[in-house]
């Protein structure tokens, strides 16, 4: 250790050790303290912008009238549809279809 004018030829008061050891000591504690301090500010440290995955909610539901564009109701007249045993298979398009006609 390098303090002041010291330079390992002369020998240290006991005065100068005590200091040396109490840096020494306050330097610890220091390093310490603002270790446990950044890592708890890690973990409670909230973001400011956007709301993260936390603050979506949930998902709001998109109708199949609302992606084709249409008024009338294509899942009631797809309801119909199955109901009415009309076919035994039916396509993605045919409710759409009837709706918008």
């Amino acid at each position: 250790y390098v303090m002041g004018g010291y330079d390992g030829t002369n020998q240290l008061s006991s005065v100068e050790k005590l200091e040396i050891q109490q840096s020494n000591n306050n330097n610890n504690d220091n390093f310490f303290y603002k270790k446990h301090v950044q890592s708890s500010a890690k973990t409670t440290k909230k973001k400011m912008s956007g709301k993260g995955k936390e603050g979506r909610g949930e998902k709001k539901s998109t109708t199949a009238s609302a992606k084709a564009g249409l008024q009338f109701p294509v899942g009631r007249i797809r309801r119909y549809l199955r109901q009415g045993k009309y076919a035994t298979r039916m396509g993605a398009g045919a409710p759409v279809y009837l709706a918008a006609v």
